[in-house]
């Protein structure tokens, strides 16, 4: 019993940890987008390369083929520029606005290359 107890607390822990990076993460992209609307090309950089694991993380979610990829990776990056241009931080934090034009970006480019894309509503709430 008092094992388990240790655990739970030991994960709780885990569980803030992770949620504090998270968060610390967002604000950072946060203040980067801000600051590349602005039209600084070094935060630019810095947040597409920042942004790369969340760039995956949809790609991963979106079930393209390997062979569009690499074209799929550059069409998020346009997503990410797009979403600069239209992001007002005052509706959310960037992380979250920005999946939707990734996503958007994706999906797009696959359709039009008359690639089958879908995504289930069950499968999205899973993730």
């Amino acid at each position: 019993m008092r094992k388990q107890k240790i655990r739970l607390k030991k994960n709780k822990l885990k569980n803030n940890k992770v949620k504090h990076k998270a968060n610390a993460i967002s604000q950072i992209a946060t203040d980067l987008a801000i600051r590349a609307k602005a039209g600084d090309k070094n935060a630019q950089d810095q947040l597409i390369l920042q942004l790369q694991p969340i760039i995956l993380w949809v790609i991963k979610r979106t079930w393209v083929p390997n062979k569009l990829f690499q074209d799929c990776l550059q069409e998020a990056n346009l997503g990410i520029y797009e979403a600069i241009n239209r992001y007002n931080p005052r509706l959310s934090s960037f992380t979250n606005y920005v999946i939707i034009y990734i996503f958007k970006q994706i999906t797009q480019y696959v359709a039009a290359n008359d690639c089958f894309t879908t995504l289930s509503v069950a499968t999205y709430n899973k993730y």
